[in-house]
């Protein structure tokens, strides 16, 4: 499978959930997704496999809330995150203390 066929598949499965894409010239993100909306934009000459993957998950998981073009202080991924970390048996405020963050 090519990189193209894979973002062809990622595509149709963003579709699939009620999403309409279009394709844009963007600065900044590559891709970006408003399931409250239900709308959706990619740079198709610059978006990569995972980004799109990415913005499928924001999708699925019905995320409302974006706060910045990488997602950083985005409480859904914070809370994704708080829960690996949980279920590898390290808490987020260690894992933070340990990269100094």
């Amino acid at each position: 499978m090519t990189g193209k066929e894979l973002l062809e598949i990622i595509i149709v499965k963003i579709e699939n959930l009620g999403i309409e894409l279009k394709y844009e010239k963007l600065n900044g993100a590559s891709a970006y997704i408003s399931y409250r909306y239900g709308w959706g934009i990619i740079d198709i000459k610059r978006a990569t496999a995972f980004e799109i993957c990415h913005e499928y998950i924001h999708a699925k998981n019905k995320d409302i809330i974006r706060h910045s073009d990488n997602d950083w202080d985005n409480p859904c991924e914070k809370l994704l995150i708080e829960k690996r970390f949980f279920f590898y048996g390290i808490s987020l405020r260690k894992m933070l203390e340990r990269l100094k963050i």
